[in-house]
C-alpha cells in the first residue's frame, strides 16, 4: 500500500487533491500517512476530516522524520523553487500542482535537480487524465498508426473567460482564521517588468493548461514553438517540430458558465474535445467525425460519441499517480514537459508585437478577481 506525504492543505490541497486520495485509501489503495501544514488548526481539522496520521509545522520535518512512499505537495507554483529543493533530493516520487514555476530558470534548476535524484516528478495537469481527453488522445495515436484518416494536421484549443471554475460550490473546504503564508515566493522575472511581470504571473496560473493540452496529441516530447501572438491577448499560434499548426484561443468571447474545448483534425477526420469546469466531478466528453469520400460505396459524413468512462480528472489524476509510484505507467506530463509550457509562455508574451496596443480587456490584464 502506498504511504503518502502531503504539503499543504489549503482550498486546492484539499478539494482537488486530499479527498481524492482519502476515497483511494478507503479502497486499500495508499496510505494517507502525514501532512505538512503551518496552519495548526486547519491542519488539525482537514486530519480529522480524512484520516491523515501525523501532522508536521514545515516539510523539512516531515522529510526528516517519516517513511513515505510518495510525496503530494500542493504549494502555489510560485513557492516551488524554494520548497522543492528540499523534498527532491529524497528521491521520492512526487506530485506537485501545475505550473511547475514562474520562470524559466527556476524551473530548468527544478528540472535538473529531479534528474540528478533521479525522481520521478508528475505535474498536475489534471486535465490529461479526464476520461475524454484519454479517450481522444488513444484515438489519435490509432489514427496515426494506421493511417486511415490521412495525416493530421490541426490542433485547436479554445477557452473562454471568465467561466465557472468551481462548478458553482466550494465543495466543502475547511478553513480557518490563521493567516496564509505569504513566505518565499518566487518574484516574477525581472526582465518582464512591473507591467508584465503580475500578468505574466496569473497568465502561467491560468492558461499553462491551454499551452499543455496541445502536447497531448503531439508525440512525446514534441515541441512546439510560437509563430504568432496576437497583439489582442486571444490568440497564439504555434507549429510543432513535425509542422502541425497550433492555435490557442484565450478567452475569445466572455461567459459565466464554462467553455473548453480541443479540436484535432486530421485529413479525413477530426474530434472535439468539450471539457468541464476544472472541480466538477463529471467527465469531459468526446465527439467524433468521419468523411467517407474515400471509401465505397458512395461518400458520405458521420460522426459518434464514444462513451467514455463516469470518472473525473482530479479522481483520476490520484489514481494515475499512484500508478505512476508503483511503477506501472509514466507521467502523464513531467517536469521536463512543463518546464516546456513555461518557455512557450515565455516566448509568447516576449513574441516581437507592441503589448502596448493590448487594451484593458485583453489577456494580459490581470482580472478583478483572477487567480485561485
Amino acid at each position: 500500500m502506498v504511504k503518502l506525504g502531503f504539503v499543504g492543505a489549503g482550498f486546492m490541497g484539499q478539494v482537488a487533491h486530499i479527498r481524492n486520495y482519502a476515497r483511494l485509501a478507503e479502497q486499500g489503495c495508499c496510505r494517507l500517512a502525514a501532512l505538512a501544514e503551518p496552519r495548526h488548526d486547519l491542519a488539525a481539522a482537514v486530519a480529522r476530516r480524512y484520516g491523515i496520521e501525523r501532522l508536521y509545522a514545515t516539510h523539512r520535518e516531515l522529510i526528516e522524520h517519516e517513511s513515505l512512499d510518495a510525496l503530494v505537495v500542493i504549494q502555489p507554483f510560485a513557492r516551488h523553487i524554494h520548497i522543492l529543493p528540499d523534498l527532491l533530493p529524497a528521491g521520492l516520487p512526487i506530485l506537485t500542482e501545475k505550473p511547475l514555476s514562474l520562470s524559466v530558470a527556476a524551473a530548468e534548476t527544478l528540472v535538473e535537480l529531479g534528474t540528478r535524484h533521479r525522481v520521478v516528478h508528475m505535474v498536475g495537469y489534471n486535465k490529461r487524465c479526464d476520461p475524454a481527453v484519454m479517450e481522444a488522445r488513444r484515438l489519435v495515436q490509432q489514427w496515426k498508426a494506421s493511417g486511415e484518416h490521412g495525416r493530421m494536421r490541426f490542433i485547436r484549443v479554445s477557452v473562454a473567460y471568465p467561466g465557472d471554475w468551481r462548478a458553482g460550490d466550494l465543495l466543502g473546504a475547511l478553513s480557518s482564521t490563521e493567516p496564509t503564508p505569504t513566505d518565499g515566493l518566487e518574484p516574477w522575472p525581472v526582465e518582464m517588468g512591473p507591467v508584465l511581470g503580475p500578468r505574466f504571473r496569473w497568465f502561467l496560473d491560468a492558461h499553462c493548461h491551454h499551452l499543455n493540452l496541445p502536447r497531448a496529441f503531439l508525440e512525446r516530447g514534441e515541441t512546439y514553438r510560437v509563430a504568432y501572438a496576437a497583439p489582442s491577448g486571444h490568440l497564439l499560434v504555434g507549429e510543432s517540430v513535425q509542422g502541425i499548426t497550433i492555435s490557442v484561443e484565450l478567452a475569445p468571447y466572455m461567459t459565466t458558465s464554462w467553455r473548453e474545448m480541443i479540436l484535432v483534425g486530421f485529413e479525413d477526420a477530426c474530434l472535439e474535445v468539450h471539457l468541464p469546469p476544472p472541480l466538477a466531478q463529471v467527465p469531459g466528453r468526446v465527439r467524433v467525425y468521419r468523411e467517407h469520400h474515400r471509401m465505397p460505396p458512395e461518400p458520405g459524413a458521420t460522426w459518434e460519441e464514444p462513451g467514455v468512462p463516469y470518472r473525473f480528472s482530479l479522481g483520476e489524476q490520484a489514481r494515475t499517480f499512484l500508478s505512476v509510484v508503483r511503477g506501472e505507467a509514466p507521467p502523464p506530463v513531467d517536469a521536463a514537459e512543463a518546464l516546456e509550457d513555461i518557455r512557450t509562455a515565455y516566448a509568447y508574451f516576449r513574441a516581437p508585437v507592441d503589448r502596448e496596443v493590448v487594451d484593458n480587456r485583453g489577456m494580459f490584464a490581470v482580472p478583478p478577481a483572477a487567480g485561485k
